[in-house]
C-alpha cells in the first residue's frame, strides 16, 4: 500500500503500453537518461494525471510549492541541477519502495497532439543524468532544457522540471490534492476532449473530493 492507502501501481505486462507505442521503446530513451524502466503504472490507480502534475511550477510557495534552480551560466550547471533535483526529491518523498521507485511521463504516442501522457515505473541506475542527457531526450526540450513531469508512486508528491529566463531547476508540490491550482486544472481536464486525461482527472478528483481529504 502506499502513505495515502492506494495500492501500488501494478506493472503493465508486455506488448503495447495503452494501445500506442511498445513497452520497449520506452526502455531504451529512459536507460540513456540512466532511468530503469519497471513498466506502466496502473491505469486503475487514481493517480495524478500528467496535465495537472504538469502545472507544479504554477503552484505558489504559498501553496506548498518548493523550487530548486541553478544559474544556467554556471559552469557546473547540470551537476548542480541534477544534485538539487535528487534532493528534492529525497527531502518530500519522492523515492519509494526498497528501490526507490518513481513515476515519470511519457508520450504513448508520438504522432498524436494532445500528447498521449501515461505514467512510466522507473527508479535510478547506477549513474543517471536527467538535466543534461534525459532533458535531451524524454525527459525536456533539449540539453539542460528539463521539461519532466514526475510524481511518487502513490501520488503524494509531484516534481516537474523547468527553465527561466537564466536558470534551470525544479518545482515541486506534497499533497497536490490539497493545491487549488492543481485541482482547478483536474476540474478542466475531466470536462475536456481528452479521454484518457479527464478519466484521468475523474478518478484523481473522486479520491480527494475535498481539499482537506486525508492522504
Amino acid at each position: 500500500m502506499t502513505e495515502n492507502g492506494t495500492p501500488e501501481p501494478h506493472l503493465d505486462g508486455p506488448g503495447k503500453a495503452g494501445g500506442g507505442r511498445g513497452l520497449l521503446a520506452f526502455a531504451v530513451p529512459l536507460a540513456t537518461a540512466g532511468l530503469n524502466f519497471h513498466g506502466m503504472a496502473d491505469d486503475a490507480a487514481p493517480l495524478v494525471p500528467a496535465t495537472v502534475a504538469g502545472f507544479a511550477n504554477c503552484v505558489a510557495p504559498a501553496d506548498g510549492a518548493r523550487f530548486v534552480s541553478v544559474e544556467s551560466s554556471d559552469p557546473q550547471v547540470r551537476e548542480k541541477a541534477n544534485a538539487q533535483w535528487y534532493e528534492l526529491g529525497r527531502d518530500l518523498g519522492l523515492f519509494g519502495g526498497t528501490d526507490g521507485r518513481f513515476l515519470v511521463a511519457v508520450d504513448l504516442d508520438e504522432q498524436t497532439w494532445p500528447r498521449a501522457r501515461r505514467w512510466a515505473v522507473v527508479s535510478l541506475a547506477d549513474t543517471w543524468d536527467v538535466m543534461g542527457t534525459g532533458a535531451a531526450g524524454v525527459l525536456g526540450a533539449g540539453y539542460l532544457l528539463p521539461g519532466f513531469v514526475m510524481q511518487s508512486l502513490g501520488g503524494e508528491v509531484v516534481v516537474r522540471g523547468d527553465t527561466w529566463e537564466s536558470e534551470i531547476g525544479a518545482a515541486a508540490v506534497r499533497h497536490p490534492h490539497r493545491v487549488p491550482v492543481l485541482r482547478a486544472r483536474a476540474t478542466a481536464a475531466a470536462t475536456g476532449d481528452d479521454l484518457y486525461q479527464r478519466a484521468a482527472a475523474k478518478r484523481w478528483l473522486d479520491a480527494y473530493p475535498h481539499p482537506g481529504t486525508n492522504p
